[in-house]
């Protein structure tokens, strides 16, 4: 392969045919892969995380990890670990699994089994303006969606729009940077197809809670919401289960007909009967998720008449990813990309309300407030398939991509 010339001497470079070439010379890039294993439908403008991280550093017996740490066995077999629950790892090592998802049991702590992340944040822009993503043939820039580039602390987390996804062959792109300082390669509003109407990474430190669609259905936090507590992916926010909520005022384009909704939730020990993490208002009228006891279910509409996918083994104090849907005649609830509940409707549309959007309560902070912390939140119009809903989870797991070695 041809080297690139040094990313500061512009004027000189010479890149190899399927490389990006753009206002600053991009002299590394990796590989990114979608095994078609992980996907049982063929997906269109689906949107993948990329999760990066710091330098990793080998196992340690008798050593307090917290959520999202990264470690690789003493001896290498090609995976990775994150910390899915915090804790304290055994005296001796684990004997670990290496399928893609797979969780493991470290004494206090839980591994779930990933590829390597680790990147390399001194060659890249402490701001990651100058991260790029194309297609398969190195060169088509595909649209991203910066959640977080924190050189500080090793840590990003990247949403790339991926037109065309296969169930039947790997599916790649690339990861190009350059320390050269750049224009913001970031379109996030572009990332996300016409059918998303929200997308919320409640990854605020404070203020307002920005939709990054380009429906601009922003929320405002009451009662005191925790925003940028620890979350699923970047910061989350937490309800107290007292007052607190997030309010998105009403819009027609949340009046969703058909669709899907989906986020992140810790639910911790309720403080009121029937909490409800999500509600379109008034509830009951258009959309909700309400849970009580060991039951969730999600609710839509449909002609004034209420119909229900209920699952009845919800459990507390561990992040879920929940999804539901519906088609325009069956509600599904899924749990972690499964489906574990559905129910039939009358067919037709999901009806239309003129009422807030409420996130933590179903209604300001004065109705079924929610202690949880809730991340990740998404609203789709439009039917997605049961095969978006698991890579879905898989994406926002950090258990879908494989990720190459670095090119230079």
């Amino acid at each position: 392969m041809v080297r690139l010339m040094n990313c500061r001497m512009n004027n000189l470079r010479i890149a190899p045919t399927g490389w990006l070439v753009g206002g600053v010379t991009y002299l590394y890039r990796r590989k990114i892969t979608i095994p078609f294993t992980r996907v049982s439908g063929n997906l269109t403008d689906f949107p993948i995380l990329v999760r990066l991280t710091g330098t990793t550093s080998n196992w340690l017996p008798n050593t307090s990890y917290a959520i999202d740490a990264v470690v690789k066995p003493t001896t290498d077999n090609n995976r990775y670990y994150r910390c899915k629950v915090a804790g304290t790892s055994g005296s001796s090592e684990p004997t670990w699994l290496t399928t893609l998802g797979e969780t493991q049991t470290d004494s206090g702590a839980t591994w779930v089994c990933t590829t390597n992340t680790s990147f390399d944040f001194a060659k890249s822009n402490a701001n990651g303006y100058d991260i790029r993503f194309t297609q398969s043939d190195g060169e088509t820039l595909l649209n991203y969606d910066r959640e977080r580039h924190t050189q500080s602390s090793g840590l990003a987390e990247y949403h790339i729009k991926v037109p065309t996804v296969s169930n039947t062959v790997d599916t790649d792109i690339y990861l190009y940077y350059c320390p050269t300082s750049t224009a913001d390669g970031q379109n996030k509003n572009a990332t996300w197809d016409a059918n998303f109407k929200g997308v919320w990474h409640l990854n605020e430190t404070s203020g307002t809670v920005f939709d990054s669609t380009v429906n601009a259905n922003n929320g405002t936090p009451y009662g005191g919401v925790t925003q940028d507590v620890e979350g699923k992916i970047d910061g989350a926010d937490s309800f107290d289960g007292s007052n607190d909520c997030v309010q998105i005022l009403d819009s027609d384009s949340l009046d969703i007909t058909t669709g899907s909704i989906s986020f992140w939730m810790y639910a911790r020990t309720d403080t009121v009967n029937y909490p409800v993490p999500i509600c379109k208002a008034p509830v009951n009228s258009s959309y909700i998720f309400n849970y009580y006891g060991t039951t969730i279910l999600f609710r839509v509409v449909v002609g004034g008449v209420g119909y229900d996918a209920t699952y009845s083994a919800f459990t507390r104090n561990e992040w879920i990813f929940w999804t539901g849907t519906y088609d325009g005649e069956t509600v599904k609830l899924f749990k972690n990309g499964v489906e574990v509940a559905s129910n039939t409707a009358p067919s037709g549309n999901i009806d239309i309300t003129a009422g807030n959007l409420y996130f933590g309560d179903s209604n300001g902070g004065l109705g079924n407030v929610s202690n949880s912390s809730l991340d990740e939140i998404r609203i789709s119009d439009g039917i997605r398939s049961d095969s978006w809903n698991t890579t879905e989870y898989y994406s926002s797991d950090n258990t879908l991509l494989v990720y190459g070695t670095e090119e230079s």
